[in-house]
């Protein structure tokens, strides 16, 4: 049970805390939740939130653009161009909405990542290509890992349950990141296979506990 004071009574601020608290300690409160999913799964309904319930059991979480906020990201990356004054290599990693966009229910919104992505870079070169006039050192150097991943949408490169890309598809990013520098790539199949778990449920899986998704493995290649 949170402290109360007359400060945090006066203010407000304890009952928040309390709510928080009693929403924390309700008896069955996972329990009701879940059977709450479960009864909207049964309606027909695939979009719980900002998640959404797709082919193969994967969740997906809905991508909303912020454009303003995304023209000043690529402004202040320029200026760190600038100042930096060594190369900067950007490499925009699209999310498992885009990829695995053919999972989505129907008539669920599409934001096109790749699109995006290409606008970034354009946005982010010529700006870049601008400021070698006043520094030749600096620019920056767009890293396609977009085609890379696409290439591979059909294997186990996301997790179907968490937002996070798998060992599996981090090493393509890597291998698709070490190409574009002229890095050699060390080849996974040459070091072991390691299950460090067959039973994750991850982010998403919070926000829609449906009892019959089947659980992530989590795999590692070790040297």
């Amino acid at each position: 049970l949170p402290a109360a004071s007359f400060g945090s009574i006066a203010d407000g601020s304890f009952e928040k805390r309390f709510e928080v608290w009693l929403n924390d300690h309700f008896a069955m409160r996972d329990y009701f939740v879940q059977m709450s999913k479960i009864k909207t799964y049964v309606l027909g309904v695939r979009e719980f939130g900002d998640v959404y319930y797709g082919e193969d059991d994967t969740l997906l979480r809905k991508l909303s653009i912020n454009r303003e906020r995304l023209k000043k990201n690529n402004a202040a990356l320029v200026q760190y161009a600038i100042h930096a004054e060594v190369p900067i290599d950007l490499a925009l990693i699209p999310g498992a909405v885009d990829i695995w966009s053919a999972k989505l229910p129907s008539n669920a919104p599409y934001v096109d990542q790749r699109a995006m992505i290409q606008d970034v870079y354009q946005s982010v070169g010529q700006d870049a290509e601008k400021s070698k006039k006043q520094n030749e050192e600096s620019y920056v150097n767009c890293i396609n890992l977009y085609d890379t991943l696409a290439a591979h949408h059909e294997e186990s490169i996301f997790y179907h349950t968490d937002h996070h890309w798998t060992s599996l598809g981090a090493y393509y990013a890597y291998s698709a990141y070490s190409e574009a520098i002229s890095h050699q790539v060390s080849v996974f199949t040459e070091y072991p296979d390691r299950l460090l778990s067959d039973d994750f449920r991850g982010t998403w899986f919070s926000d829609v506990p449906l009892t019959w998704i089947r659980p992530d493995e989590i795999h590692a290649y070790v040297p």
